[in-house]
């Protein structure tokens, strides 16, 4: 069985296009000014039209090309380029230009969900563009409009648009707007101005907000539309708002928040003062682009890149709590009459400094000494002109490295701890901490003072310690314990009553004469116990009273002890020559003399 297929008359298919054709609805060609859109339709401007009155569309569902033409107001003309009258949807507007009207290019702030694309507004009395509820606006270039640019009612989407040299605002929306990968440049009254819910990105803003500076042109009176002037590259009067991935340089002002609630990530903000101006309450993620910068909400910063710093001037002021300074492995580098490179402005907690260098500051690397529970976490602070870092109490320092400061390597207040830090080569101290702070597996040497100085009832931990004028030196009820301490100085450890000295290696310096191993002050309580001390003047020297050593191997010392009367120790035994240990008594110490 063959199927056949079913097949047209060609006659029948010609009538068909035909019909269609006939039934498609034919554009109106526009070729003179004024001109009343009042039926929904197709409408085509078909030359440059110059009138005393613009085009007036009063209906909806209107498509409106001006099809590459210009439409410009004549000596005395009134009113706008486009005038849409009465609430009406679904218009567009596109391809052409709409320049020198007395009032506005667009007005069209009565319509709902219309599309303006492929536009040039420029030169207008007002406004270069004024839309409605949920319009589009994409590809238009606003240029010297005497108010604002570019705007829009609540949800208003402009993208991919130029707004520029506008006496205004560069562009206004409102709630819900979206202002997406525009070019706003040298407006008067401020860049971006908007309110709730919306989402700005991905912009560069540049210049604007002159207004401010009463820069204004001559004659100029100020119209109604520029009184609300900010300065600001990007104003936000609402919540909800996400402002992210733009750029602003050279504003009056730079990035200005006026309520809570709002997201701001990933933004390069510079040459505005102050870059930053925000109400409580926003989630912020800040990115510093310059030097001076000051921080005063709770936030996550960033570094741009290396930044130098400024003469009589810090680097970054952190001024609130709950900081997080994350250098990006950036540095933050200081010049000749510099501050301090990071400082902490005011009693503030919950600050984290981490990934990065500072340098070359006149004053500190970081000076945090009023921030408490703070944390500086994988840091290199070197050639500062005082300390590499002070930091307050109960703070946390971990995998730092710190060197050829001026003053200290570090200062921090009680309760801090220290782990994994390297501290080298600076002018006093590499570490002094205050009472109850925990120093553990962390390297200290070649300082001009002590290498680690502590405070009541702090522990040390499986330290190296060496080439510092005195290794390690602690107040009353302190631990040193696991320590490898050499070549320094005048002491390798020194403690005060009540201190725990316990399974540390002491190494003294064969060429110097009076080197002590380990030494107490005074007494009672002080415990010695395990440790091995080797190549000093003098290996023991117990002073005070009421003080107990045991169990320690001293070797090659010129002596190997001395101990003030009113203390106990195990018996010395001397194992010079050689042979067994005879003595069974568990807390003998040993000799060994060269």
């Amino acid at each position: 069985m063959v199927t056949r297929q079913r097949s047209f008359p060609v006659a029948a298919l010609v009538l068909g296009v035909v019909f269609l054709a006939a039934t498609a609805p034919a554009q109106v060609r526009i070729n003179a000014l004024p001109w009343t859109i009042d039926a929904p339709g197709s409408y085509v401007v078909v030359d440059d039209l110059v009138g005393d009155a613009g085009i007036t569309i009063a209906a909806s569902r209107v498509t409106l090309d001006l099809n590459g033409y210009t439409l410009r107001a004549a000596a005395g003309a009134a009113g706008d380029g486009i005038y849409v009258e009465g609430a009406r949807t679904g218009l567009q507007v596109r391809n052409g230009v709409v320049s020198g009207w007395p009032e506005r290019g667009i007005m069209a702030d009565s319509a709902t969900a219309s599309l303006f694309t492929d536009l040039r507004l420029g030169a207008n009395g007002l406004c270069g563009l004024r839309a409605g509820e949920s319009a589009v606006i994409e590809n238009v270039v606003a240029r010297h409009n005497r108010g604002t640019g570019i705007g829009g009612f609540g949800s208003t989407v402009v993208t991919d648009s130029v707004s520029a040299g506008n006496l205004g605002f560069g562009v206004e929306v409102g709630t819900g707007g979206v202002v997406s990968g525009l070019s706003i440049t040298g407006n008067g009254a401020g860049g971006i101005f908007t309110g709730d819910a919306g989402r700005i990105t991905d912009n560069v803003l540049v210049s604007n907000g002159w207004l401010l500076e009463d820069d204004r042109p001559e004659g100029f009176s100020g119209p109604s539309a520029c009184f609300a002037a900010t300065g600001y590259g990007i104003s936000v009067v609402g919540t909800g708002t996400l402002v992210q991935d733009n750029v602003l340089e050279d504003n009056v002002y730079g990035l200005q928040l006026l309520m809570g609630g709002n997201t701001i990530a990933g933004n390069l903000v510079r040459g505005s003062a102050p870059n930053y101006s925000f109400e409580p309450g926003n989630n912020l993620s800040l990115v510093v682009a310059e030097l001076p910068e000051v921080i005063e909400w709770p936030a996550y910063v960033t570094l741009a890149g290396t930044l130098m710093g400024v003469s009589g001037q810090p680097g970054v002021v952190l001024a609130s709590d709950d900081i997080t300074f994350d250098l990006g492995g950036h540095c933050l580098a200081g010049v000749p009459g510099s501050l301090d490179g990071i400082a902490v402005d005011g009693e503030h907690v919950n600050i984290l400094i981490r990934n990065g260098i500072s340098r070359f500051w006149d004053g500190n690397g970081v000076d945090a000494e009023t921030a408490t529970n703070s944390q500086i976490e994988s840091m290199r602070l070197f050639h500062n002109g005082l300390s590499g870092l002070r930091l307050g109490a109960g703070g946390m320092i971990l995998d730092t490295t710190i060197f050829e400061n001026e003053l200290n390597g570090v200062w921090a207040d009680e309760d801090t701890y220290i782990s994994d830090c390297t501290i080298n080569d600076n002018g006093n101290r590499g570490i002094i901490v205050g009472p109850h702070s925990l120093i553990t597996d962390t390297v200290t040497s070649e300082n001009l003072s002590y290498g680690i100085e502590a405070g009541a009832g702090g522990t040390i931990d499986g330290c190296t310690v060496s080439r510092n004028l005195l290794g390690i030196e602690t107040e009353e009820g302190a631990s040193v314990r696991n320590c490898t301490v050499s070549c320094n100085i005048e002491v390798g450890i020194r403690v005060g009553r009540n201190t725990v000295v316990r399974g540390n290696t002491v190494v003294g310096d064969p060429t110097l004469e009076l080197d002590i191993g380990i030494q107490t002050l005074d007494g009672p309580g002080v415990r010695i116990e395990g440790n091995t001390v080797s190549d000093t003047a003098v290996g023991l020297s117990i002073l005070g009273m009421g003080n107990f050593a045991s169990q320690n191997l001293l070797t090659a010392n010129s002596t190997p002890y001395v101990i003030a009367r009113g203390n106990a120790y195990g018996e010395f035994v001397d194992l010079s020559g050689g042979g067994a240990i005879a003595d069974g008594n568990p807390w003998c110490n040993f000799v060994m003399t060269p």
